[in-house]
């Protein structure tokens, strides 16, 4: 399993990234991580993890591409995975995004180990969130462009999403029998109370994500704004990342505080002091155990390569 991320951290790839081991191993894989050296929880993992530098750094790593992900971190990290697979021994491996995915075609040339791509996500619309709205244009271009190729560097392609599947097969043009969707599951204990409180009256919606740029949180917040016209007894949780990233006096003071302010003045001023943000609610249910549907993926994979 190849990440070029944090590991462990509580939110999108790194926390997929672990579930995924944890559902493999359940199911009687030996599974190898290889990632960054950074951690952003002292968490200690119950599988083998290789790091660059052979070393475990505690610290905050934002998500997004860096200067010192593309052009060290990431070279660094081809070189491990090249290394680990070189040992012999690995029936597959599986790149998380297009960095892991990049850090790890030398090795799958070279060793002739099949490679299994795990996108989370399309770069077509993630990339424009990184850059000035004057690079948007080309930064959705050159995405594009990166979405039709780089999957092709993989045997098989693992789709977070149905909607990511179909982009891939109907867009780019890549085999449907190429792509399976393994989505995430919702982790319901991590929302279980001992003892419920007591009601107030109020519905109370939560956003329990990340508010990194490609995140598009001044959409909730508008949508919120919208709703709460009409339903005054919504309410909309407060979120430890927003205090994080100075969202907290935006969220209280032009929101819930005063509703009645027209949302184009705050999203003015939020757009203004932070940038653009793309941000969905979206609910996701488990069709398939993850374990269980990669048992599937490896399978077909390695009867195809005759293995």
């Amino acid at each position: 399993m190849v990440a070029a991320c944090p590991v462990p951290a509580r939110r999108g790839t790194p926390l997929r990234v672990e579930r995924l081991v944890e559902a493999l191993r359940a199911c009687g894989h030996q599974v190898e991580l290889i990632t960054y050296h950074v951690a952003e929880e002292d968490t200690d993992l119950d599988f083998p993890v290789h790091r660059l530098f052979n070393k475990r750094v505690h610290r905050a790593m934002p998500a997004g591409p860096s200067a010192s992900k593309l052009f060290l971190y990431d070279a660094l990290l081809a070189m491990k995975v090249w290394q680990v697979v070189a040992r012999g021994g690995f029936d597959v491996i599986h790149a998380h995004h297009f960095e892991g995915l990049l850090a790890s075609v030398p090795a799958r040339l070279r060793h002739r180990v099949p490679l299994v791509y795990d996108a989370h996500t399309m770069l077509r619309l993630e990339l424009p969130s990184y850059g000035p709205r004057l690079s948007h244009w080309i930064a959705r271009t050159a995405g594009g462009w990166l979405d039709g190729m780089l999957p092709r560097g993989a045997d098989h392609i693992v789709a977070v999403t149905p909607d990511i599947r179909d982009s891939l097969i109907e867009r780019h043009g890549l085999s449907p029998e190429r792509v399976t969707v393994v989505m995430n599951g919702v982790e319901a204990g991590t929302f279980r109370v001992e003892q419920a409180p007591s009601p107030d009256g109020a519905v109370r919606l939560i956003y329990s994500g990340t508010v990194a740029p490609y995140q598009d949180i001044d959409l909730l917040l508008e949508a919120f704004a919208r709703a709460r016209r009409v339903r005054e007894d919504l309410r909309l949780s407060d979120n430890r990342e927003w205090t994080k990233y100075r969202y907290g006096y935006l969220l209280w003071g032009r929101l819930l505080y005063n509703p009645d302010a027209e949302p184009e003045t705050w999203r003015r001023h939020l757009r203004a002091t932070y940038g653009e943000r793309n941000l969905r609610v979206v609910a996701t249910r488990l069709p398939e155990h993850p374990g269980a549907a990669l048992e599937r993926v490896y399978r077909g994979m390695l009867a195809a390569n005759g293995a």
